[in-house]
């Protein structure tokens, strides 16, 4: 028995393909990946959070390229795959 696959009230199937940038991180330029800052003589506020990565150590490193395209014969392979698979699932042609 095949499963059919149906939205209801709440719920509607979707796709996205796209590129994601991969995650990367570098140690704070600002902290040296200590975290904190301040505290030294003469400061009267003490160590503190540092300011630009909020006591991470690091901080989070955004690509600079742009995003590649998608191979057309990819998109297109795609799009077939999800075209066969609901008309495989929903009885239609």
């Amino acid at each position: 028995m095949k499963k059919v696959i149906t939205e209801n009230e709440d719920w509607k199937l979707g796709c996205f393909f796209d590129w994601r940038p991969k995650e990367k991180s570098i140690e704070c330029p600002c902290c040296h990946g200590e975290g904190k800052v301040g505290g030294g003589l003469g400061d009267i506020d003490g160590p503190r959070d540092c300011p630009q990565c909020w006591g991470r150590k690091y901080k989070s490193v955004y690509p600079t390229s742009q995003k590649p395209e998608i191979p057309p014969a990819l998109a297109e392979h795609m799009r077939r795959a999800w075209y066969d698979f609901f008309n495989a699932n929903t009885g239609e042609e």
